[in-house]
């Protein structure tokens, strides 16, 4: 909807430029939340297994052997790696990569130890041990740099996390350090560069035009500060090198769920049906459930 699209004009464009479902020239696109995926990790449960996070996850043993995104890549021999610079929930995505048959996973410890960053500082810079997104980025190029098979790799920005980010006046400086909305401002405009010169220094490896790129945030950002006033508000989305072209072109309606079959087309596999779990891939011409039966119905159907 109305996003403040000033604060990551590099994302903007981006999004304008490539191939991003659910846009139109005021607005950048993007999915809705739905229930059991409005926070991180239920998002990457939702996403990697077309399912709701309504259970828990932990507990329900029979989604550790479904078939998911990762299992499916896993059966095709691609090296996969995960790995994530927030101390905060890595225990659970750690067990969640294990069930996934993700080959590697590394924390923030391993960051720091990779990167040579003082612990201390970055605990008495944000009060506890998190790795900040300009050293996420160094840490994923490096890890691009080993490899030369077939991979996925994922992992997260945590920057912009609510309530107030992890502001780094080395990236980008507000003249306003006592306003937190202010050094929020200026996490998001940092985020929105230093992922397109992320994306930018992947232009010139050789598995570039080979690679499905996938960008996309979380959630919604909770609360109303910063998006005060915002209708009809999408998390962003936006897909690079996908090897397919949209049937019914990029204004579509849909929900985490449809991440899992949409990634695997986007990576030329041919999806029976159009459907995995209980998602569409947004490549076919099959509706997906928000589209069939609205957001309100889907969410009740939970």
């Amino acid at each position: 909807g109305n996003q403040d699209t000033n604060l990551i004009p590099e994302i903007t464009e981006l999004a304008q430029q490539i191939l991003s479902c659910k846009k139109n020239k005021n607005h950048i696109g993007g999915g809705l939340d739905a229930i059991g995926s409005t926070s991180t990790f239920p998002s990457m449960h939702s996403r990697s297994l077309g399912i709701p996070n309504i259970t828990i996850y932990s507990k329900t043993p029979i989604l550790h052997h479904y078939k998911s995104l990762y299992k499916i890549i896993h059966a095709y021999g691609y090296r996969q790696i995960f790995f994530q610079g927030n101390s905060g929930l890595y225990k659970q995505f750690k067990q969640f990569a294990i069930d996934q048959k993700i080959d590697e996973i590394y924390g923030p410890d391993d960051l720091i130890q990779r990167l040579a960053l003082d612990t201390a500082d970055l605990i008495k810079k944000q009060g506890y041990k998190t790795v900040q997104d300009k050293e996420t980025f160094t840490f994923a190029k490096q890890i691009l740099d080993t490899i030369s098979e077939p991979f996925t790799l994922t992992f997260f920005t945590i920057d912009t996390h609510a309530p107030s980010g992890l502001y780094d006046p080395d990236c980008i400086k507000t003249d306003d350090e006592m306003n937190e909305d202010e050094r929020l401002k200026a996490c998001v405009r940092c985020e929105s560069r230093e992922l397109n010169k992320f994306l930018d220094s992947l232009k010139r490896k050789t598995y570039y035009d080979n690679t499905s790129i996938v960008v996309f945030g979380d959630h919604l950002f909770p609360g109303s500060r910063l998006v005060k006033g915002a209708t009809n508000r999408r998390w962003i989305n936006f897909f690079i090198n996908e090897s397919k072209v949209p049937v019914h072109g990029e204004n579509r309606l849909y929900s985490d769920i449809d991440m899992f079959p949409t990634i695997l087309s986007s990576m030329n596999f041919d999806i029976e049906g159009n459907r995995l779990g209980f998602g569409t891939d947004l490549f076919s011409d099959k509706r997906t459930l928000v589209e069939s039966i609205g957001l309100d119905s889907l969410n009740s159907e939970i």
